[in-house]
């Protein structure tokens, strides 16, 4: 029985970390900016510039010692790796969902939110069934001979870095953020109110005194307003806490200027437009440039849209140094990385919808 329950449960960890790291794969750029959160949190910002490099050796390692696990391949060194992993991320759950610093854990990519401490739980639960695999060792044996081993490890690394490639390259084969093709803009920004669904309900948190004891305390404003005759109010938090969860936009950002004036409502009102989306200027792929100013020359009836979160300053450095003249609207660069992982990315909405998403390396495919 013993035997059976561990072999479960080693099965049952190696396909939760396959499907983990292949979410991850899907979107490594989208993971990479989830580390850069991270690494604010810690303060070690200086892994900053190779996020990129670390999201891709995470997301693969993660695939490949799950499909490890799966055949008990060279058992306990994956086991060590799977448990040394296992321990990072669990403190470092733990320290953004105290700190409460990092809304989302990442460790599903956008297919799946949880919470910090909900992610916690997740790996520490995780970790107690690692320390029951690992009590039944004796039983597991690799599915594969010794050369054999080997030769799955290195199809399963290359597999898993090809896949990667390709995501990067392109765009994510399941694009999960409410920004996909298919998807309505202005559906996903409307509020509870304009949908008539309960809302959530938040209350501040105060700082208090209890006059009894003299203990400091965080209450919620209502408890605090009900009960003023035994606590003392110190100072207003920078806290909230959910009272009840009702619906949430899917979109909340979302906001278009054009020297000063909101032009979002404008842009989603189109019958068909073309959006230029590059959160940075500085960092635009060059050799799309020149795709760019052949779609701009052969569209002249076309509507045609530039979004970027580049300074005024940094636009007329780039139309300069480019021989261009576009004239760019503004978009937070959260959102602009968030609407396509690519820099320059293509969007063609209609009414608000995303009709198509194009990475710059598939531009061609809009020039006659």
């Amino acid at each position: 029985m013993n035997k059976i329950i561990s072999t479960f449960l080693r099965v049952f960890i190696g396909v939760f970390l396959i499907i983990s790291g292949l979410l991850k794969v899907n979107d490594t750029i989208g993971f990479s900016y989830k580390l850069n959160e991270y690494f604010q949190v810690l303060n070690i910002e200086f892994f900053s510039p190779i996020s990129l490099q670390l999201a891709f050796l995470i997301c693969i390692f993660e695939v490949v010692l799950g499909a490890l696990l799966i055949t008990a391949t060279k058992f306990r060194f994956t086991f060590f790796c799977t448990s040394a992993m296992m321990v990072f991320f669990t403190f470092l759950t733990f320290y953004s969902a105290y700190f409460d610093k990092v809304t989302d854990c990442g460790c599903f990519g956008d297919a799946l939110k949880l919470r910090p401490w909900d992610s916690f739980y997740k790996d520490v639960i995780i970790l107690i069934i690692l320390v029951v695999i690992f009590r039944g060792k004796d039983n597991f044996k690799s599915f594969f001979s010794k050369k054999g081993d080997y030769a799955y490890i290195f199809l399963v690394t290359l597999a898993s870095t090809i896949f990667a490639f390709y995501t990067y390259n392109n765009l994510p084969l399941k694009d999960y953020r409410p920004y996909a093709v298919g998807q309505n803009i202005s559906d996903n920004m409307k509020t509870c109110f304009e949908l008539n669904l309960p809302c959530t309900e938040e209350s501040p948190i105060y700082l208090v005194r209890d006059i009894q004891t003299g203990e400091e305390l965080e209450m919620v404003a209502d408890m605090w307003l009900s009960n003023t005759d035994r606590y003392e109010y110190l100072n207003f938090t920078d806290k909230t806490k959910i009272l009840v969860k009702g619906y949430e936009p899917k979109i909340t950002d979302f906001s278009v200027q054009n020297k000063n004036i909101d032009i979002t409502d404008s842009l989603l009102n189109l019958d068909n437009v073309l959006v230029f989306v590059s959160y940075d200027l500085n960092k635009i792929n060059k050799k799309s440039i020149i795709k760019i100013e052949n779609i701009y020359m052969q569209s002249p009836d076309e509507q045609i849209i530039f979004l970027t979160a580049s300074n005024e300053d940094i636009i007329k450095n780039f139309n300069d140094n480019n021989d261009l003249n576009i004239d760019f609207s503004y978009t937070d660069e959260t959102v602009l990385k968030t609407i396509v992982r690519s820099n320059p990315g293509i969007l063609r909405i209609q009414k608000g919808t995303v009709i198509e998403k194009l990475h710059h390396n598939h531009f061609e495919k809009l020039i006659k």
